[in-house]
């Protein structure tokens, strides 16, 4: 029997604040790597708070420089 953990993927991440969120959030690329490696979640489609609430290229790049280099967050 494996006891090791299933390669989990969450396709649901944001990184950033919204302008109403009660919730956690993750500040950085970091902070949201190690929740990840906390909970077993292997890779994350990531979207930025930014991007979703008001400036989409603006915000679509600021994620792009924030995950640069990091192959276990996909944009």
């Amino acid at each position: 029997m494996n006891t090791s953990r299933p390669v989990a993927f969450d396709a649901n991440v944001r990184l950033g604040r919204l302008a109403n969120s009660q919730g956690p959030w993750f500040r950085s690329a970091d902070e949201l790597l190690g929740a990840m490696d906390e909970a077993g979640v292997a890779r994350a489609l990531v979207y930025g708070a930014l991007a979703r609430e008001s400036d989409t290229v603006r915000g679509n790049r600021l994620l792009q420089e924030q995950i640069q280099g990091q192959a276990r967050l996909i944009p």
